[in-house]
Parts: structure tokens; C-alpha cells; sequence
């Protein structure tokens, strides 16, 4: 697994410039675009992210998923589910009650990052 600084690489350079160029807007402003939950929200399975009560744009989008790229955070997430993690050699888990663990679904993991990808420009 690479360890790759994310304030290294060009869309964190491109995310702090669009920080100071959106730093006026305000999020009752931006809830005026009439498609905006349709536009930045996502859901897989039972599971709903919702970025538009954020100061989020398609520009900010597109440059948070390069910096999954640029970071290789794919790759990552990949090798946490094979038990490759550099701090503990078995696989992700998450605790549903005190002391009992079960695997984290595949389906359900940041590796299917398709549904953040749809996102129309």
C-alpha cells in the first residue's frame, strides 16, 4: 500500500484554490439550485450520502475524486480488504455490538466507488 501525502499532489492544490474562490458562498444560497440532492447525493443499498448540505460544486466534485486517484486510494481500500493493512495483518472489521465483529460487505465498501462516479457534469 502506497503512502501518498494527499497535500502533495495537484487536485489538493486545485481543491485549496477552489476553498478561497467559494469561501463567500453560503450553503442557504446554494440550496437554491433547484437539483442539488439529484446532483450530490448518492445511495448504495441502505446506505445515503448526501454532499449537498455542503459548500460542494461539480468543480470541488470532480477535484475530490481526483485526489482518490492521485492518492491511490482505490489501491488502498483494496488491500485493507485483503488483510494487507501495514498495522494489522487480517482484514477490516466493524463492530455491530461490544464484541461481536462481522466483515465489512464488499458491496457496501468505498472499493464500488461507481455510484460516486455517475455524478453528471
Amino acid at each position: 500500500m502506497k503512502a501518498i501525502n494527499p497535500t502533495t499532489t495537484s487536485a489538493w492544490t486545485k481543491l485549496v484554490e477552489l476553498s478561497k474562490k467559494n469561501q463567500t458562498s453560503t450553503i442557504a444560497a446554494l440550496f437554491n439550485q433547484k437539483d442539488r440532492f439529484e446532483r450530490y447525493s448518492r445511495s448504495l443499498e441502505d446506505i445515503l450520502v448526501d454532499f449537498s448540505k455542503n459548500r460542494i460544486s461539480d468543480e470541488v466534485f470532480e477535484e475530490l475524486l481526483n485526489l482518490a486517484q492521485e492518492t491511490a486510494l482505490q489501491e488502498a481500500i483494496n488491500s485493507m480488504f485483503e488483510g494487507k493493512q501495514s498495522t494489522k495483518p487480517r482484514t477490516v472489521q466493524f463492530y455491530i455490538q461490544p464484541y461481536v465483529t462481522a466483515p465489512i460487505p464488499r458491496s457496501l465498501s468505498m472499493a464500488k466507488m461507481s455510484c460516486l462516479k455517475s455524478m453528471p457534469y
